[in-house]
């Protein structure tokens, strides 16, 4: 298998035996970014490349060869989302061009975790402009001013969605060995369905969301996106934060090893449920469930109005126009020299340099204009977002203590409960016209380590991730 399709397990291996070296896989990916990314098919999956990477690696090979070993993601590429800081030579943009410019001071929370475990990163990864969060009209999933479109290495037509679609693209299409997103609400599961890998939402908190520029710093999570569930384990041990897991986790679990439960067996007596009205509608679904029955898990058929409710999308979106506006000052607080101060500035730069969209219409910013004008007094925002928060919280503990759920299976990110801040993984189930197709299971709060379990559990068994064949791309030498 090409280097840019193994897993973290396998490089690390290589890596210990002495076959294979850090410089030479960051410099096998550059390579693969330069060929399929920037040219040949131009996934324009990745806004740049970090022009420290290859010292990095040296730096990381002579650790290795001095016996001191940081853990299992020592000297392997991670790619980060264009909306994580990261205090080095890399821009941190969101995609927009209004925040080009110095760079942040400091890396996140989260980025400085991953090089502490020494990972490289790589590079910045595409997103949709202002993580989808920038106008009313039909959004355009994963087109950013900065990045411009990233296209679907499985299908050239097939839609990416977003706005974790440069992650989701790169993971897929051997870019980087794993990738982090970020969520809000489905920005990680939807294009990990999509563009068919693993992506997991953890438990709100779980995972520091300070360096990452928000739509609601209440709500928003990174997450990993890779193309195993046993590297998205490996990659949330490095990125949670420690001191969080123990205050949500009883018995002060410090030391928790995602890896440690990941059994073949893991879903014999699992109680998952699932929407019954739903069982035989999304294309493989119901060939999920059968893998799920048939490794053990208990199957628990639930009506309509069982199911967690969706919450108001009125006082939602009221929630995240209130948070943008107070998130993104305070975040432009943080980053010094740039063309903006503020979000009134900001929408004076985008009326200035407003971005053409693929068939050449200017981007709209009408949720940017919104978010700098709301008058919504700010106790009564959050007074209603609260209760509304209350309702899902209190229907989806209710039906999983109910029916003592482990799980609730969907076809899509639908039945992930970000708004409660509880985690879901999607995990692939196949093809269907061209385009791949998900499992998400999604769990009460803290439930991180049992979803990866079941996850695995069914990925073993059911063997559904299809690497991309580049469908609708002229021809091009792929390895």
């Amino acid at each position: 298998m090409p280097l840019h399709y193994q897993d973290i397990a396998s490089l690390s291996a290589q890596m210990s035996a002495g076959r294979l070296s850090s410089e030479t896989l960051v410099g096998h990916f550059i390579e693969r970014h330069e060929r399929i990314d920037r040219k040949g098919p131009a996934l324009h999956a990745v806004i740049e490349i970090n022009p420290d990477a290859i010292a990095i690696a040296r730096q990381l090979d002579r650790e290795r060869a001095g016996g001191k070993v940081r853990g299992p993601l020592h000297g392997i590429p991670v790619l980060l989302k264009d909306n994580i800081d990261t205090g080095d030579r890399m821009q941190t943009a969101t995609g927009s061009l209004a925040l080009v410019g110095p760079p942040a001071a400091r890396d996140a929370p989260v980025a400085r975790q991953l090089r502490d475990a020494g990972a490289i990163i790589l590079g910045k990864a595409n997103l949709s402009e202002w993580s989808n969060f920038r106008d009313f009209g039909p959004m355009m999933d994963g087109w950013s001013g900065r990045g411009g479109q990233t296209l679907n290495p499985h299908l050239r037509e097939g839609d990416v969605s977003g706005s974790s679609s440069g992650p989701a693209v790169a993971t897929a299409a051997g870019l980087a060995t794993v990738a982090v997103g970020t969520e809000t609400d489905g920005s990680i599961l939807s294009p990990a369905q999509k563009n068919g890998v693993v992506g997991m939402r953890p438990t709100f908190g779980l995972i520091d969301n300070k360096g990452v520029i928000p739509i609601s710093t209440s709500i928003d999570t990174p997450g990993p996106m890779t193309r195993s569930v046993r590297d998205a384990a490996v990659l949330l041990n490095a990125m949670v934060d420690r001191a969080a897991l123990a205050r949500s986790v009883p018995g002060g679990q410090r030391g928790t090893d995602y890896t440690s439960e990941l059994h073949a067996d893991a879903l014999r007596g699992r109680r998952i449920g699932y929407a019954a009205s739903r069982a035989s509608d999304a294309p493989n679904f119901a060939r999920a469930l059968k893998v799920l029955s048939a490794k053990g898990a208990i199957l628990i058929a639930l009506a309509d109005d069982e199911l967690p409710p969706r919450p108001d999308p009125g006082t939602v979106l009221m929630k995240l126009i209130h948070d943008f506006r107070t998130g993104v000052n305070a975040y432009l607080d943080t980053r010094q020299g740039l063309q903006v101060k503020d979000i009134a500035d900001l929408v004076r730069f985008n009326e200035r340099h407003p971005g053409f969209l693929p068939d050449g219409t200017p981007r709209g910013q009408s949720l940017i204009v919104e978010a700098a004008t709301q008058s919504a007094p700010a106790g009564q925002v959050e007074a209603l977002y609260h209760r509304e928060r209350q309702r899902i919280v209190t229907a989806t503990d209710a039906v999983m203590c109910r029916h003592r759920l482990d799980a609730i299976a969907a076809a899509d990110g639908a039945a992930a409960f970000p708004f409660a801040g509880y985690p879901g993984i999607s995990v692939p189930s196949g093809m269907h016209e061209g385009m791949p197709t998900s499992l998400t299971l999604s769990g009460a709060r803290g439930s991180d380590a049992t979803l990866l379990s079941l996850a695995y559990a069914y990925e073993q068994a059911s063997l559904a991730r299809v690497a991309p064949t580049f469908a609708g791309y002229p021809p091009f030498p792929e390895e």
